[in-house]
């Protein structure tokens, strides 16, 4: 009877841990899986948005945060911060208080800014403190070494993760509770809202960026159209002064006319080479317009931010003195054309 008992006893536990597992909450399962796989669930957005971030943006959207936690049952929070300069110079702020009280008198350019928030906070369905993480990164650029970082490296996740460093701002929340991440993300996203924008004007940056490829063509075959419309006008006007109707034609003719023929083929490429130089100049310019200093916290970032801000002058300049040339030259081209065929 005992070993009956005893080989029964496995199937017995089995179905006693079916049991269990069938009891037990989604919401549970899915906190015991994070404790024990460490992968919680995760929301993640991208802020697009031109900005300019100084330290005390980031101290506001801190107390912002804080404000948030402060109304729920946190049992251990920790901010820390992590700044990447330019030259591969890392610098990790461990506490908040070292951040706050960091001085930015230095010439180094800060290239990539990550502020992490990691608490533990009790919620009603659980009798242990769950663990919430917020991660946000600003980043002045996607830099070569990103990507080629994310070409090569053997974990699938890297390049699937390439189209989070095009964004500026990136915001990822590792939750259990989805209700607090929404309010966590909502907050990001109004602070983000409310950010000063750069000097330039966004919305003319993002229509010429958009249109820059119909921008260059129209540049570069308006320019040998309008002058092979002139080549036209002069046949047409030689034509008629110097001929009749019924005049026939003749070996002197036919050279005039080749004359005309290499003459208007030679203008016409050379016109065409440069209408492709004025297109590419101002294919150029529009490519670089628009770049600003997205970090500026260091005596570095502000250097920069004045640089780029006049690189952002001439460059309007250049693009208008080389849409003014096309212009012109299609105008004149226009003027003569009409003239000769008047």
């Amino acid at each position: 009877m005992s070993d009956l008992h005893e080989k029964r006893h496995p199937d017995m536990e089995i179905v006693e841990a079916d049991e269990v597992v069938a009891k037990v909450s989604k919401e549970s399962l899915k906190a015991l899986l994070y404790l024990t796989a460490g992968k919680p669930d995760s929301y993640i957005k991208l802020f697009h948005g031109p900005i300019c971030i100084q330290p005390n943006d980031i101290i506001e959207l801190n107390d912002l945060i804080q404000q948030k936690l402060g109304n729920h049952d946190v049992q251990a929070a920790i901010t820390t911060v992590n700044i990447n300069y330019s030259k591969d110079e890392i610098e990790q702020f461990g506490i908040w208080a070292e951040f706050v009280e960091h001085q930015w008198n230095t010439h180094k350019e800060t290239e990539t800014l990550t502020i992490k928030w990691d608490f533990l906070v009790k919620l009603p369905l659980y009798k242990l403190p769950q663990r919430h993480t917020v991660v946000l990164k600003i980043a002045s650029k996607l830099t070569p070494l990103h990507f080629m970082q994310a070409m090569f490296s053997q974990d699938p996740d890297e390049l699937e993760n390439l189209e989070s460093e095009m964004a500026p701002v990136v915001c990822r929340i590792d939750f259990i509770n989805h209700i607090l991440s929404d309010e966590l993300m909502r907050i990001i996203e109004q602070w983000h809202k409310a950010r000063i924008k750069p000097l330039y004007d966004p919305s003319y940056e993002k229509y010429i960026e958009k249109h820059k490829n119909t921008i260059a063509r129209v540049i570069h075959y308006s320019i040998p159209f309008f002058v092979t419309a002139v080549a036209a006008g002069v046949l047409n006007k030689y034509v008629s002064d110097a001929y009749l109707d019924t005049s026939s034609i003749t070996i002197g003719i036919m050279k005039e006319f080749m004359f005309w023929l290499l003459g208007s083929g030679i203008a016409i490429a050379f016109m065409n080479l440069v209408g492709r130089w004025i297109a590419t100049q101002v294919f150029d310019a529009i490519g670089s317009y628009g770049v600003h200093a997205v970090l500026v916290f260091t005596n570095g970032d502000k250097n920069k931010q004045r640089k780029l801000e006049q690189k952002n002058k001439v460059t309007i300049r250049k693009i208008t003195w080389n849409v003014a040339k096309a212009v012109a030259l299609d105008v004149i081209s226009f003027l003569v054309t009409y003239l000769l065929f008047r």
